[in-house]
């Protein structure tokens, strides 16, 4: 990264697969240990860099809690921004493999990127879409604004009016201090 910022680089972009280390090993197949990835988010915020974490929520067998151990790992970054995704069971790939062996996902649908409109594709009896939806539509906030203000987040996944509000006091906070 330092020869990347010495010849210019100056935004870059991580994925943050999962925050916990045994789904993260088991159900998403990546195997690393979350303070090696902590190390490793140091290094952008150490050297200047303007960096954003992309998360994924979503996957089968995901529950709303194994998904704050994403919110709470992307807390440990100094990261400028942090975004979340749906999961998109791309056919091919060994989460949609998984998907199907759940019932989550009819073998015949066929995902594209367009799919990742307001709500996921897989219904999960533990964490139905809409539910993760709105979690992925606060995950910033949850990321970002101090856990004193978690129940305040909690009630604005419901919460039109309150969510505006969270969202205006979220972009002057931190999206403008990325600005400058």
């Amino acid at each position: 990264l330092k020869k990347l910022k010495n010849v210019g680089l100056d935004r870059i972009t991580f994925g943050m697969e999962h925050g916990n280390e045994k789904f993260r090993r088991e159900v998403v197949k990546r195997n690393y240990s979350n303070k090696t990835a902590i190390e490793l988010m140091k290094i952008p915020a150490d050297l200047d860099i303007i960096f954003t974490v992309n998360n994924i929520i979503g996957f089968p067998e995901e529950t709303r809690e194994l998904a704050f151990d994403t919110i709470n790992i992307n807390r440990e970054f100094k990261s400028d921004n942090a975004t979340c995704s749906i999961l998109i069971p791309f056919a091919g790939t060994e989460i949609r493999q998984l998907a199907e062996s759940h019932g989550l996902i009819d073998p015949d649908y066929i995902c594209t990127v367009s799919n990742s409109s307001e709500e996921g594709i897989l219904d999960m009896p533990q964490w139905g879409k809409k539910e993760v939806a709105k979690l992925r539509n606060t995950f910033p906030m949850y990321v970002k604004f101090p856990k004193d203000r978690w129940p305040e987040i909690k009630k604005a996944e419901d919460d039109s009016e309150l969510f505006s509000k969270l969202s205006t006091e979220f972009v002057s906070t931190f999206w403008s201090k990325a600005d400058e």
